[in-house]
C-alpha cells in the first residue's frame, strides 16, 4: 500500500509499504479521510516529546484523526462487518489490565497511540489495522469528514464537560484553531448564552 512516512525531522516521503496485518480481534480499514493534528506536525518537525524520550522512533506513519471503511475482519470480530464506515480510538490499550477494563485505555502501561507512541502506524496510508473493541461505527448519514473529526471533538467534549458549563453561562475560548472552534461550538451546544472567541 501507499503511505506517507516520516523518516526524520522535516523528511517525509510517500512510499510503498506492506499492508498491515491484523489479528483475530482486529479489523483492517481502508482509510477515507485523515486530519492533520499538531502532534503530526511535531513528529514531522522533530519537536514531539515522545521522540525525545524514545517512546516514538523514526520512521513512522502518522495520523490519528481518521475515518474509513472496513475491508476485512478477524475471525473473532462479531460487532463489526466488512463495509461498515468507522473511526477509532487514539490510545490503544491491552484490553486486560485494570485501567483498560475500566475504559481508561490511555492509562494502560502497554498502550500504543495511533500514529505516535510506541510506533503504532497511523492513517496517513491506504489502510490501518485496529483492535475491533476500539473501532466504532459512524452514525447513519455522517460524512467521512465528520468521522475524521471524531477524535478532536471527543477531546473538546471531555474538556467542556469538566469545565461544567451551565445554561446561560458566558464562555471565553482562547485561540482560533480547529480545537478552539470546536470548543466554541460544544460550549454553545452545552447551554452557554454567549461564547467569545479570542485570538491574534
Amino acid at each position: 500500500m501507499k503511505a506517507a512516512r516520516i523518516f526524520g525531522p522535516h523528511y517525509i516521503r510517500y512510499v510503498e509499504i506492506e499492508t498491515p496485518s491484523y489479528g483475530e480481534a482486529d479489523v483492517l480499514v481502508r482509510v477515507k479521510r485523515c486530519g492533520v493534528c499538531g502532534t503530526d506536525i511535531a513528529i514531522y518537525s522533530g519537536d514531539m516529546p515522545y521522540l525525545r524520550s524514545g517512546a516514538t522512533t523514526y520512521p513512522i506513519t502518522p495520523g490519528h484523526e481518521w475515518s474509513g471503511v472496513i475491508e476485512a475482519v478477524g475471525r473473532n470480530v462479531t460487532q463489526l462487518r466488512v463495509g461498515d464506515r468507522v473511526t477509532g480510538d487514539v490510545s490503544l490499550g491491552c484490553g486486560q489490565c485494570a485501567p483498560c477494563l475500566q475504559g481508561d485505555f490511555n492509562l494502560c502501561v502497554a498502550r500504543q497511540e495511533v500514529g505516535s507512541f510506541h510506533n503504532k502506524d497511523g492513517a496517513y496510508a491506504e489502510y490501518i489495522a485496529m483492535p475491533a473493541r476500539q473501532t466504532y461505527k459512524l452514525p447513519e448519514g455522517a460524512s467521512f469528514d465528520a468521522g475524521a473529526m471524531t477524535e478532536p471533538t471527543a477531546t473538546v467534549v471531555y474538556t467542556v464537560e469538566r469545565v461544567g458549563i451551565k445554561f446561560g453561562d458566558v464562555v471565553v475560548v482562547q485561540g482560533t484553531g480547529s480545537i478552539a472552534i470546536l470548543a466554541a461550538q460544544v460550549a454553545q451546544a452545552s447551554g452557554a448564552s454567549c461564547v467569545i472567541v479570542t485570538g491574534r
